[in-house]
């Protein structure tokens, strides 16, 4: 078999690339993407979120006891859109901290936890609820809105406006002082 000259079965072959300027060259192109992402991570960002500014996606949920939840009938008020799932670890931490926010607020915010894991997980919900004494009103089914929303990762949080417009999203784990201060804004917002 014909190799180019300085071409080894030993591990020869990274020097042979490294003297080809392969690998300045794969690094060059990994620095320019890195740079093009941190440059403009706002606008990536923006086209996986349901960004701040736009109309909320309405939609209807079935609630754990039975009644529906429609966002549309929340108009007039904030709202509190939690998306998790029972089998999150970080939603498990997050969902007490809503639980007492819901109890701060609930006169004049309306709060929904939607679980995104489909209409079958109702009785692993209804358990998770029970289990943890949980006062939220909890949605069922949410998959489907979980995706109109673009909710890529959870727990996500998502407060509307009392127009129904998205005032603040949060991604990933945040605390309940973070969390009081964008639902302040959202009910001081006119």
């Amino acid at each position: 078999m014909n190799r180019p000259a300085g071409f080894a079965v030993d591990g020869g072959w990274l020097r042979w690339l490294a003297g080809r300027g392969l690998l300045a060259g794969l690094a060059l192109m990994l620095a320019l993407n890195l740079f093009v992402v941190v440059r403009h991570w706002s606008q990536i960002r923006e086209a996986v979120t349901t960004p701040p500014g736009t109309f909320a996606p309405d939609f209807t949920l079935p609630l754990v006891g039975g009644e529906q939840l429609h966002l549309a009938e929340a108009r007039g008020e904030p709202v509190v859109l939690a998306f998790w799932a029972t089998w999150c670890g970080p939603c498990k931490m997050e969902l007490p901290h809503l639980d007492r926010l819901y109890h701060q607020y609930r006169d004049r915010v309306h709060f929904y936890a939607v679980n995104i894991e489909d209409a079958q997980a109702e009785p692993t919900v209804a358990a998770f609820i029970k289990t943890t004494g949980l006062t939220i009103p909890v949605a069922f089914g949410g998959e489907a809105v979980a995706n109109q929303y673009r909710v890529d990762s959870i727990p996500h949080l998502v407060i509307l406006d009392r127009t129904g417009k998205v005032n603040r999203v949060f991604d990933g784990l945040h605390g309940e002082r973070e969390m009081a201060g964008a639902i302040e804004a959202a009910i001081e917002s006119r």
